[in-house]
């Protein structure tokens, strides 16, 4: 009997470890996510009117809504939309003109993504739920911004209009499971889309185009309902 104890304390451990191993089954289903966080743009080198300039966005808040559908364990679809504005932090030209400014953008992406996830251990005294759910993504869509600015210039050009282009993102971060429906996501986006065509006026008179890229570094922090 004495010679059985060592198979015995084994076959329990392994037991006891298969079962804390055993992947959480994540079931299908709607959900909805409601989130707020940050968007960083920086400096875009920006094509104004026949010359070059550089643009500086300021840090914004920004506005996070998804609507998703869970079709199998590890896969997700969604429908994403963001909103985020913009104030213009400084505009540098090329050549000796130096001009001061005011003004700001607003910025909308409407975007579909697909993502993969994968879920980590199991909370035995809640319910078996998830410890934590690494997530990855990319999706498509478009951006529609609209700029608002004056260039203090003689005479005055102002930058106005709007314009929707192709845009796409790549996603990545944790969804940290509070009950069996509801959690919190917290995650990290890189968004980038075609050049945005924007006016260039002096006065009513056309004075050229604007040729601004968009590539922002987002944070953002969601509460998710459903699953």
């Amino acid at each position: 009997m004495q010679r059985l104890t060592p198979f015995w304390v084994v076959s329990l451990a392994c037991t006891a470890l298969s079962a804390w191993a055993e992947e959480p089954v994540a079931e299908t289903g709607p959900y909805l996510l409601i989130g707020s966080g940050f968007s960083v743009v920086g400096q875009q080198e920006t094509k104004l009117g026949a010359g070059d300039a550089d643009i500086e966005y300021a840090d914004a808040g920004l506005a996070d809504l998804s609507l998703g559908y869970r079709v199998l364990p590890h896969l997700r679809i969604e429908a994403n939309l963001n909103y985020r504005q913009h104030h213009i932090e400084n505009i540098d030209s090329e050549g000796p003109t130096e001009f001061g400014h005011k003004g700001d953008i607003h910025a909308i992406g409407a975007l579909g993504n697909v993502l993969v996830d994968y879920p980590l251990g199991r909370q035995i005294e809640r319910d078996s739920i998830p410890f934590v759910i690494p997530y990855a993504g990319v999706g498509v869509g478009v951006l529609w911004t609209k700029p608002r600015a004056e260039l203090r210039t003689v005479p005055e050009q102002k930058i106005r209009g709007e314009s929707a282009e192709f845009a796409w993102n790549v996603l990545a971060g944790v969804d940290i499971p509070v009950t069996r429906r509801t959690g919190l996501q917290i995650g990290y986006r890189y968004l980038e889309s075609l050049d945005q065509s924007w006016n260039l006026r002096v006065g009513a008179s056309s004075a050229g185009n604007v040729d601004a890229p968009y590539q922002a570094h987002e944070g953002r922090v969601s509460l998710r309902i459903g699953y």
